[in-house]
């Protein structure tokens, strides 16, 4: 019997309007930040061979492989596909507002 697995992509937006939020609440940034690690580690408790990356944009490092000069700049792959680990819930604990635009 075939197993079937998938791959998910967890990308935010890290741009600076995400770390705003009226006073008493989470900004959309930690929403997303709480929401990716109940994610992670529902896959990694459930013992899931799926797959997960971490895109973060609006960063202020470029690292992904389409990345020159003047195109895809901004753009961070935290965490390529890779079955769920505590090295990828940690990267999600890590995030940090950008200071850049996300568009």
């Amino acid at each position: 019997m075939a197993y079937n697995k998938e791959a998910l992509s967890l990308v935010v937006d890290i741009g600076i309007g995400m770390s705003q939020a009226a006073p008493g609440f989470d900004s959309p940034l930690q929403i997303t930040s709480d929401m990716f690690q109940m994610i992670v580690e529902r896959k990694m408790f459930q013992e899931s061979k799926d797959e997960l990356a971490l895109i973060l944009y609006g960063s202020d490092e470029t690292n992904n492989d389409l990345a020159d000069e003047n195109n895809y700049q901004n753009i961070n792959v935290a965490f390529s596909l890779s079955p769920a680990n505590w090295h990828l819930f940690e990267e999600i604990q890590k995030i940090k507002r950008g200071n850049n635009p996300a568009d």
